[in-house]
C-alpha cells in the first residue's frame, strides 16, 4: 500500500461507469446523479488493533484511501455527478466503534482535502453512517463541514428533529422511514403516518430528501417502497 501511494491513479476501464452514463442521459436533466466515494477504518478487528499498535499503518491505509477517492470524484464529476454519498459505516445502536478523538487525528484532516476537491468542482459531499453517531455530529457538521447527512438510523435512537434543530442551517438531511421494522413489517397506514412525521419534523424551510434510513434492501417488500413514495408524494407540499 505504501508503493501504491507513488502510483498513478488511472480509470482505464471506463465500463464501471456505463450504468451512471446510460441514467444521466436519460434523466440527467431532470434528476440529481449521486455518486459514492468516501474513506474509512473499517469496522474489523485487525484495524482497530492497528489504531493503537500500528497507527503508521492507519495513515498509509487512508492516505491510499483519500488518494483514489479524490481521483474517483474527478472522474465521477466528468460523468454526470451532482453530488457525492460519501462517508462510511462506524458505528452501531451503542454509540462509535472509535473515539472522536480518532476521527478527528486520522479522518478530519483527509476529510477536509475532499471536501476542497468537491467545492472546487461544484459537488457536495453527503456523509452517511448508520448507528448512533452522535458524538461525532460536532466534528461532521461545525469543524469539517459536510453538506448532509444520510443513513440516519430511527433504530438507533436517532430523530429527524434533533438534528433539525440543532444543524438544519448547516446541512441536509436525509432519511429517516425505518427500514429495519416498518418498512419491513409495516401496513400503509403505518408507513404513511411514519413519512408524514419525517416531513413534519425536517422538511420544512428546506434541507430534506426524504427516504429510508438507510437503504431499499432486499427484506422491503416493493409495496412498501411504492407506498412511501406515495406519502411522500402526499405529504410533501408545505
Amino acid at each position: 500500500m505504501e508503493k501504491k501511494l507513488e502510483d498513478e491513479i488511472k480509470f482505464d476501464d471506463k465500463s464501471i461507469f456505463d450504468a451512471w452514463d446510460r441514467i444521466v442521459e436519460k434523466v440527467g436533466e431532470e434528476k440529481a446523479i449521486a455518486f459514492s466515494a468516501g474513506i474509512s477504518i473499517p469496522m474489523r478487528e485487525i484495524y482497530l488493533e492497528s489504531i493503537i499498535l500500528k497507527p503508521d499503518w492507519i495513515e498509509i491505509y487512508l492516505d491510499y484511501q483519500t488518494k483514489s477517492t479524490i481521483e474517483f470524484i474527478k472522474e465521477a464529476k466528468k460523468h454526470g455527478a451532482d453530488f457525492i454519498l460519501g462517508g462510511g459505516d462506524l458505528a452501531d445502536k451503542n454509540g462509535p466503534i472509535y473515539s472522536p478523538n480518532v476521527f478527528r487525528k486520522y479522518l478530519m484532516p483527509r476529510y477536509k482535502k475532499i471536501l476542497d476537491i468537491c467545492k472546487s468542482l461544484g459537488l457536495f459531499y453527503v456523509f452517511r453512517s448508520d448507528g448512533d453517531t452522535k458524538p461525532l455530529w460536532d466534528i461532521w457538521f461545525c469543524e469539517i463541514g459536510f453538506d448532509g447527512y444520510g443513513e440516519i438510523d430511527k433504530s438507533a435512537g436517532i430523530e429527524l428533529k434533533q438534528l433539525k434543530e440543532k444543524y438544519g442551517e448547516k446541512i441536509t438531511l436525509l432519511g429517516n422511514v425505518d427500514c429495519s421494522k416498518t418498512l419491513v413489517y409495516g401496513n400503509k397506514e403505518q408507513i404513511y403516518e411514519e413519512v408524514r412525521k419525517c416531513i413534519e419534523d425536517a422538511a420544512r424551510e428546506g434541507g430534506y430528501i426524504l427516504t429510508s434510513s438507510n437503504s431499499i434492501h432486499y427484506n422491503i417488500p416493493a409495496r412498501n417502497f411504492i407506498y412511501m413514495v406515495e406519502a411522500a408524494r402526499k405529504f410533501g407540499k408545505y
